[in-house]
């Protein structure tokens, strides 16, 4: 287990993240569901929030209805909605003219094919147009609770770049991405993604027990 000292400036900007997943946390709790909620930061654009998510279980064990999943379900919609895709090209029965639309299409794949590869290559270079995303690739994520299984595999496909959590999984099961599990660190999937755990613990913990009085 590595103990990471982030500089001030950062530290100050994890901090603020974390007390409002905690703020988000509280008020989950108080409507009947798991002391648990996050929220979505963009590091390259001075850290702005891109949405916030609270847990919606009313604490049934049952339930998907996870803060991270709530979250990946909607941010996935927004990627969808806001991402400009392609030009479409008419095509018409005229030999010349889908010709020149096919090397019109090859030249736009041969495009997307670039982004792609430099995306890979480069993860500041996420943005597929300005002000879109290919889905959390780059981002961050704050959340109280550690991520469960299922919320870790979710993190994977999500291609998030790091998840900053407060206290350990509770509930049926076990987390995902503590010291014995670490679905973020299995060599066999294809993608990663950095963990940072006990940010702000006490102060979550100590609101997360006098609420539970």
């Amino acid at each position: 287990m590595d103990i990471i000292e982030f500089p001030k400036a950062q530290k100050d900007v994890i901090d603020t993240n974390m007390r409002r997943a905690i703020e988000l946390a509280e008020e989950s709790y108080k409507k009947g569901n798991r002391f648990n909620a996050c929220v979505l930061v963009d590091p390259n654009q001075k850290n702005k929030v891109l949405q916030e998510a609270h847990d919606n279980t009313q604490r049934q064990i049952a339930s998907v209805s996870h803060c991270v999943i709530c979250l990946a379900n909607s941010f996935g919609k927004y990627c969808k909605e806001s991402t400009k895709q392609p030009v479409k090209i008419k095509t018409s029965r005229n030999e010349s003219t889908f010709e020149d639309a096919q090397k019109e299409e090859t030249k736009q794949i041969d495009s997307l094919n670039t982004k792609r590869e430099a995306e890979v290559e480069d993860i500041d270079s996420y943005f597929i147009e300005e002000g879109s995303y290919y889905y959390c690739l780059g981002l961050d994520l704050y959340v109280v609770m550690e991520p469960c299984v299922m919320c870790s595999m979710a993190l994977v496909h999500s291609t998030l770049n790091r998840v900053f959590y407060s206290i350990p999984y509770e509930g049926a099961g076990q987390g995902g991405v503590n010291e014995k599990i670490q679905l973020n660190n299995l060599t066999g999937l294809n993608h990663r993604y950095q963990v940072f755990y006990n940010v702000l613990s006490k102060e979550a913990q100590d609101l997360y027990k006098k609420l539970s009085v």
